[in-house]
């Protein structure tokens, strides 16, 4: 993929319509640029071009995957002018009347883009859903593949079925990355990670294979048990064993629960014991052995977007002076001060910022510009000797040592003149509590409580 995209925004950005396939209609002619041949894209700028294929099904997914494939059209706004196999995984939508809205939309979003993502495969794939939101990253079925379902964007970035979920679950893991919907559940051999499996029923004394289902009975007079086909005798019941003739049910018989019997080791048994058999290695696995993967559907978190913007800086509040730790850290040290507190008769104060407008902000109706600006005027009011820690993406929570109920007032005054000094109307909350207090044993908890609507 290619470099981070630094487009001013300012200046009106040129369009570049690429229409590939079969040739477009006459009142398109003078809009797109037409290529039938691959290899004249290199004379094409295509900084901010975009596509619309025009083809038959299987050319038109051939065109996706190549569009796909390549790191200067890797991340770019393709559309088709009909749906084929590919294009819901491929493609940015149809091609219609409102393109233009779409692409001048595409635009201004790559302007914003900050992140280096060139050889990064996270990086890569939170620019591809900024630049594209309405589109969701789904698996597609594929029952003659290892794995029954693959992201079919990530074979086109030449990315495996393997890697690609163990990428999925560390972007969802770090918060950037959140599931919309849960597809299916799938159980993988341990040995060579195939979702072909056999689920076998086997013995579970010798786990052969060869079990049969039959109809037994058991005397009451010698305790024997037997398949019900050697008690009958001349048209009558009689135990094999003390040759006592069964007239009636539970009197001198009943059926045994067991139902089941091997023909390898004689034993009998209620329930076999179920085995799954990997159809590509043939190894055997107990089912609580398999590796179990659940398939979601992606989309793009509040943080991942975050990132996008800001690049390098992962937090919001990253840049401010004083002691930035990561939560944990924070919650030890608030545990810690508490027990001081009381044992000293100390005072402290912990505020809560919130931004509670950040979705517009990160959406660039408003400018993220204004948002790192206040992150400027609060290092000015924040100590080097205050703890502070981003509670969620658009939270922040400062611990301020022995400051009381009085000089709280103060503090206070401060920020509401730094938020109205903003040019751009951002929407913050502020609220606070004091130690010591009964905070028991999750400090978390505790925050949470105290601080409603903060995550």
């Amino acid at each position: 993929m290619n470099n981070v995209m630094n487009v001013n925004p300012s200046q009106p950005s040129k369009k570049t319509g690429i229409w590939l396939g079969m040739p477009p209609p006459i009142e398109y002619q003078q809009q797109y640029i037409f290529i039938d041949n691959m290899n004249e894209l290199l004379n094409v700028d295509l900084n901010n071009a975009y596509f619309v294929i025009a083809a038959a099904p299987a050319e038109q997914d051939e065109l996706l995957l190549y569009l796909r494939k390549q790191y200067t059209t890797g991340l770019c706004l393709i559309f088709v002018t009909a749906a084929s196999r590919m294009s819901p995984y491929l493609a940015n939508g149809l091609f219609g009347e409102d393109v233009d809205k779409h692409v001048d939309k595409y635009l201004h979003k790559k302007s914003l883009v900050n992140l280096y993502y060139e050889k990064n495969h996270e990086f890569t794939l939170l620019t591809y859903l900024w630049l594209h939101p309405d589109f969701e990253l789904t698996p597609m079925k594929d029952p003659q593949g290892a794995s029954l379902f693959y992201y079919p964007i990530f074979e086109a970035w030449g990315i495996s079925n393997v890697d690609s979920f163990a990428l999925l679950a560390q972007l969802q893991a770090k918060g950037w990355l959140e599931s919309t919907r849960l597809i299916s559940r799938v159980r993988f051999s341990p040995c060579c990670h195939s979702s072909h499996l056999n689920y076998i029923d086997v013995c579970p004394r010798c786990f052969d294979l060869d079990i049969n289902i039959m109809a037994s009975l058991h005397c009451f007079n010698c305790g024997h048990i037997g398949e019900q086909s050697a008690f009958r005798d001349a048209g009558v019941l009689a135990c094999p064993n003390c040759f006592t003739q069964l007239r009636h049910i539970g009197v001198d018989y009943d059926r045994p629960i067991e139902t089941h019997s091997c023909r390898c080791c004689h034993h009998m048994f209620v329930d076999a014991n179920v085995q799954a058999q990997c159809l590509e290695c043939d190894e055997k696995h107990a089912l609580d052995e398999l590796v179990v993967r659940n398939i979601h559907t992606y989309r793009l978190a509040q943080s991942g977007r975050l990132l996008v913007i800001q690049g390098a800086m992962t937090q919001i509040f990253s840049e401010i002076s004083g002691n930035v730790m990561d939560s944990n850290q924070f919650y030890w040290v608030i545990k810690w001060q508490n027990e001081l507190a009381r044992r000293h008769h100390h005072r402290h104060a912990i505020i809560a910022i919130k931004v509670l407008n950040l979705d517009e902000i990160v959406s660039s109706e408003l400018s993220f510009l204004q948002l790192q600006e206040f992150q400027e005027r609060l290092s000015s009011i924040v100590r080097t000797t205050d703890a502070c820690s981003q509670f969620t993406e658009e939270g922040l929570l400062l611990f301020l040592p022995f400051v009381n109920s009085n000089q709280l007032q103060s503090v206070y005054k401060k920020l509401t003149e730094l938020t109205s000094s903003l040019s751009q109307e951002f929407q913050f909350q502020f609220n606070h509590v004091e130690l010591p207090s009964e905070i028991g044993i999750d400090v978390k908890s505790w925050l949470v409580d105290n601080f409603v609507g903060l995550e």
